[in-house]
């Protein structure tokens, strides 16, 4: 159940939806190159040694969980709508909400929408 405006698009229902399952599921966000440079920065730790000088020390878990294989990815992620059971209308895009329940919400009950997606393996 997702409550939301009626000018938000279908667009940004697939990236909340993908962002969303992917927590739901565990599976790892992607990040930017220079923010994982940051985690491996915030990894690394410092210790004063028995002379008083301070050393870094990353530690050696990261370095094994990079071996492990990577979970799924969750892609191709679409919205579909359902005016007569058992058929359903792929939404796209820019469309928003609105323009979905004039086209083809034609109940006086709140909008039904369903999606699908692939799972893709990342090696």
């Amino acid at each position: 159940f997702i409550k939301t405006l009626l000018t938000a698009s279908i667009d940004h229902l697939c990236k909340y939806l993908k962002v969303r399952l992917e927590i739901d599921m565990g599976i790892e966000q992607v990040k930017p190159e220079k923010d994982k440079v940051k985690e491996e920065a915030k990894e690394s730790t410092e210790y004063e040694t028995e002379n008083g000088e301070s050393e870094s020390k990353k530690d050696d878990d990261v370095d094994n969980v990079k071996d492990e294989p990577k979970p799924e990815a969750i892609q191709n992620l679409k919205i579909h709508v359902c005016q007569v059971p058992g058929q359903y209308i792929e939404l796209t895009g820019p469309e928003t909400l609105e323009m979905v329940i004039e086209d083809f919400w034609k109940v006086a009950k709140p909008l039904e929408l369903h999606y699908q997606f692939d799972m893709k393996s990342e090696s």
